[in-house]
C-alpha cells in the first residue's frame, strides 16, 4: 500500500528505544588516557594504564579531585546559595555591561571583515548569547557561512587553510593587542579577546562551515537535514552538521527560566572548583553540543573521574541528604 502525502514518516527521534539504542552510550571509551592507544576492553585498558604508566586508582581519585577553598558545596542552605548566585555568578548589568556587548560586536565586525571567504550568514551563540554567562567567564560562539563552499566535503577540505588564513589576518589587526590565540581545532580558531578597560576575558571560538539549512528552512528540509544526520557515521560531518543546529540551542537556553541559567552556571562553577586541573592525565569533562544527535558519551574516556568528583560532592553539606542513584553514577569501582 502506498503512503499518503498526508503522512509523515517515521523517523528515531520518535520512537524512544530507537533514540537511545543509537545516541546512548553503554561504557566509556576504551582509549588510554595518556597515550591514546586503543584497546578491546576497558578492563584492558585499564590493566595497560595501572602497567604502562602506574596510573592506579588511588593516583587517579587524587589527580581528579581539587575542591577550592571556600567551594559552594560548603554552604549549608539555600539563602546562601542563592545569595552567591546573584552577588558572584550572575553578570553585572548596568554600564559595565552595556561597554562590554558594544566591544563585542565590534570584534565580531572585525571577524566578519577579515574573514577570507565571502559571508552569506553569521550566527551567534555560546555563554553570552545564551545569557549562562557569569562575572568571571563567558564563551562567544561565531559561525560564519559561506557559499565559497560547495558542499560539506570541500567545507572539510578547505578549512584548515581558511582557519589559518583568518589567524593571520587578525594577527595583523589593530586588534591584535588584545587576542590571545589558543590552540585551533579542526574546525574552529581559538582566542581569548580582553576587554579595554577592565581585562576581563572572553573566549571565542569561530567556525566557518557550509550553509545547510538557511535562516528559515522549511518542515520538510529539516526533516530532511535530520534524517541525513542520523544516517551519518562520519564524525567529522556529524561535527559541521552541529554548526547548522546552533541558533536551535541559543533559542532554546534563552527561552529557559532564570533558575534554569542559574543552575547552568553553578554546574560550571562545580567543574571548575571542583576538579582538578586539566593534566595529560585528567580530561574530565561534558561537553554542551548543540547537536542533539551527537553522542559525546562515545568520546569519553573519564566517566569514572566525573563520577568520583561526584560522591565526593555528594558529601559534602550543600548535599546533605540527597541519595545518590543509578545510573547517572554509573560505576561502583572507587
Amino acid at each position: 500500500m502506498k503512503r499518503t502525502t498526508s503522512e509523515k514518516p517515521v523517523c528515531c527521534w520518535d520512537v524512544p528505544q530507537k533514540r537511545e539504542a543509537k545516541f546512548v552510550a553503554r561504557e566509556v571509551s576504551t582509549s588510554c588516557r595518556m597515550c591514546r592507544r586503543q584497546f578491546g576492553t576497558i578492563h584492558s585498558r585499564e590493566h595497560h594504564e595501572e602497567q604502562d604508566h602506574h596510573f592506579t586508582a588511588s593516583k587517579k581519585a587524587q589527580m581528579s579531585t581539587g575542591f577550592s577553598p571556600g567551594n559552594i558545596l560548603e554552604y549549608r542552605t539555600p539563602q546562601e546559595l542563592q545569595a552567591f548566585v546573584q552577588e558572584k555568578l550572575r553578570p553585572i548589568s548596568g554600564p559595565v555591561s552595556l561597554a562590554c556587548a558594544v566591544e563585542i560586536e565590534a570584534i565580531i565586525s572585525v571577524i566578519k571583515e577579515y574573514f577570507p571567504l565571502p559571508v552569506a550568514r553569521l550566527i551567534k551563540g555560546g555563554s553570552y548569547i545564551k545569557g549562562t554567562d557569569t562575572q568571571v567567564w563567558s564563551d562567544v560562539d561565531i559561525v560564519l557561512f559561506s557559499e565559497a563552499f560547495e558542499n560539506l566535503e570541500d567545507c572539510k577540505k578547505k578549512l584548515p587553510e581558511v582557519i589559518d588564513d583568518l589567524g593571520k589576518r587578525l594577527k595583523k589587526s589593530s586588534w591584535a593587542s588584545r587576542i590571545t590565540m589558543k590552540k585551533r581545532t579542526q574546525f574552529s580558531l581559538r582566542f581569548n579577546f580582553k576587554r579595554y578597560k577592565n581585562l576581563h576575558s572572553h573566549s571565542f571560538d569561530i567556525m566557518p562551515c557550509y550553509e545547510m539549512l538557511g535562516p528559515a528552512p522549511s518542515t520538510g528540509l529539516k526533516w530532511s537535514f535530520y534524517h541525513n544526520l542520523y544516517l551519518c557515521h562520519d564524525t567529522d560531518k556529524i561535527q559541521l552538521y552541529t554548526m547548522s543546529l546552533l541558533p536551535y540551542q541559543v533559542e532554546f537556553i534563552k527561552e529557559c527560566t532564570v533558575q534554569v541559567k542559574d543552575l547552568i552556571r553553578l554546574v560550571k562553577y562545580w567543574f571548575r572548583t571542583s576538579f582538578a586541573m586539566p593534566t595529560e592525565q585528567n580530561r574530565p569533562f561534558v561537553l554542551d553540543p548543540a547537536n542533539p544527535t551527537f553522542n559525546v558519551c562515545e568520546n569519553s574516556n573519564a566517566w569514572d573521574e566525573v563520577a568520583h568528583v561526584a560522591r565526593r560532592s555528594l558529601l559534602k553539606p550543600l548535599f546533605n541528604g540527597v541519595p545518590a542513584k543509578e545510573p547517572w553514577l554509573f560505576t561502583n569501582s572507587w
